[in-house]
């Protein structure tokens, strides 16, 4: 029930927005039909759930190792399918990086391993507030005139905090320059 009213409060209220909804939704994308509290979602054509390659692949990758299965998902909407084009999405294993592998690390931080996504934005260039397809010095202007009046570009927000302000230069600057 609690899968289905997702679905429905998205597309009735964020009906043309662009939703990323993740985290551990504690159930299988593979059961089947009758089993799969997932199935609305994954017989629409408004949903994607971006893993799916993950929890339909080899147990190794799955973000539950001692279960073993794979509950951490990330389902996007169909406003971000094209941006989804060329991106990817990992089960990041964070164990195979620490001291002590798996027992140190589901001892000392979770028993989940994150999902990763990277996605490609193709409308939304952030700190492109000018416009212009490049991210320069000009933008940095731009965002120090914003500053100064008092104004705001969500481009801009580098941060993401609802403001404008000297951090957002920091960071559009750092981007330039790497």
């Amino acid at each position: 029930i609690a899968s289905q009213l997702l679905e429905e409060y998205i597309d009735e209220n964020l009906g043309s927005e662009r939703v990323i909804v993740l985290g551990d939704l504690n159930d299988s994308l593979t059961d089947d039909y009758l089993n799969n509290v997932f199935w609305g979602f994954l017989n629409s054509n408004n949903f994607l759930f971006v893993d799916y390659d993950i929890a339909d692949g080899p147990s190794s990758n799955w973000s539950y190792p001692t279960w073993p299965s794979h509950l951490d998902h990330i389902i996007i909407t169909d406003e971000l399918f094209s941006d989804f084009e060329n991106s990817e999405v990992l089960t990041f294993r964070v164990d195979d990086y620490l001291s002590g592998g798996w027992n140190s690390y589901e001892n000392y931080i979770s028993d989940h391993r994150p999902v990763f996504m990277r996605i490609n934005f193709s409308e939304f260039n952030l700190g492109d507030v000018n416009g212009d397809g490049s991210l320069d010095i000009l933008d940095v202007i731009t965002i120090v005139n914003l500053i100064l009046i008092g104004g705001y570009d969500e481009l801009g927000d580098m941060n993401y905090d609802g403001t404008l302000n000297v951090i957002d230069v920091i960071i559009i600057v750092n981007s330039i320059l790497d």
